[in-house]
């Protein structure tokens, strides 16, 4: 009987050990699936970082070259406006005033100020208004009530929104 019990035993420990060589294989075959994810993962990271890092510096430089182009042509906008147009003397902010020694009625002032490419003045804030007083000479502004009597409007077809008596 104790032949029996130790064959039974060492058929036992073969079970046992053919079972943990088959886990172990199992276990070392499931690592390297994982070890294989796992790398797949890190070149997808990796993929995913280096295109990103080429978008950026895509962007960086499109940008660059847009806003040099845009600031190029707004220098150039600028510099061709700062020159002052011929006859023209007075210049405040972004506007040139143009000041005639003739008199002439508001209506033919005004067809002079056409005929030059430009209107009769349009005060747009206090500043522009102590400004033209400030010149000390008399001249016509671009306020009319031709339309409508009593109705008072700037030649731009805006009405006045703050009389002054």
């Amino acid at each position: 009987m104790a032949d029996y019990v130790n064959k039974q035993m060492i058929e036992l420990n073969k079970v046992n050990e053919e079972n943990c060589k088959r886990a172990t294989r199992s276990v070392k075959t499931e690592t390297r699936r994982s070890e294989g994810r796992l790398r797949l993962y890190r070149l997808a990271a990796v993929c995913l970082g280096v295109l990103c890092v080429l978008q950026v510096t895509l962007n960086i430089s499109l940008r660059l070259a847009f806003c040099k182009g845009n600031v190029t042509a707004e220098k150039d906008l600028l510099q061709t406006k700062q020159t002052c147009p011929e006859g023209w003397q007075i210049k405040l902010e972004s506007s040139w005033y143009f000041l005639s020694n003739v008199k002439k009625p508001w209506k033919e002032s005004r067809e002079d100020c056409l005929k030059r490419g430009a209107d009769l003045v349009i005060v747009n804030s206090d500043m522009e208004q102590e400004f033209l007083y400030g010149l000390n000479k008399r001249a016509w502004i671009g306020l009319t009530d031709s339309v409508t009597e009593g109705t008072w409007t700037w030649v731009d077809g805006t009405p006045l929104t703050t009389p002054r008596i």
